[in-house]
């Protein structure tokens, strides 16, 4: 077993006791001034903005869901019925996005749609004239059909090109209706 000599563990007891010294007397709050207090630096370089997003709620109404005007079971080759629309402008008819939704039970088709099966439909909608939208449906196959359950209008304000961005490249007749309720925060 080795023993420590006596001038080492002196040493070593020394510079302990050294440091502890230095470190308490070079430390002071008032030998200075604040370091957080200085010139203010020169405007760092500013990197490209990123892709605008879609315009907020406010630039967006949609209706409740409004139960069928149709007769249940469709037997006419050409039905149609009209929702008021007292949002619908003929701004947004000429430069915003309207989007017409069907529903069935839990199903929600975007307008238009055609159902091929053996009932053969193809509901549309169209608009003529502000504040008013009609649905229509058309029997390819000319068989008594059940008609869909409520519709629902989204109308998306076109806004004008400064305040739109890249958002108006977004295709929203692209999009499911989970897609555009989330976006816009559309609730049910």
């Amino acid at each position: 077993m080795k023993r420590l000599s006596y001038f080492k563990f002196r040493n070593i007891g020394i510079t302990i006791i050294f440091g502890l010294i230095l470190s308490l007397v070079s430390c002071s709050s008032e030998d200075g001034a604040d370091g957080s207090v200085g010139p203010q630096g020169e405007q760092g370089l500013q990197g490209e903005a990123g892709q605008q997003g879609p315009e907020g709620t406010e630039n967006v109404t949609y209706s409740p869901w409004i139960t069928s005007g149709f007769p249940n079971p469709l037997t006419q080759e050409v039905t149609r019925f009209t929702i008021e629309a007292p949002d619908l402008t003929q701004d947004i008819m000429d430069n915003g996005v309207i989007l017409v939704f069907g529903r069935e039970n839990t199903e929600v088709y975007p307008l238009p749609v055609y159902f091929s099966s053996s009932n053969g439909q193809i509901h549309t909608y169209a608009i003529d004239t502000p504040g008013i939208l009609a649905v229509q449906v058309t029997l390819t196959l000319l068989a008594p059909v059940p008609a869909l359950e409520s519709y629902r209008y989204v109308l998306i304000d076109g806004g004008t090109p400064d305040t739109m961005g890249k958002s108006a490249q977004l295709d929203y007749s692209k999009m499911t209706y989970s897609e555009i309720a989330t976006i816009f925060n559309i609730t049910d």
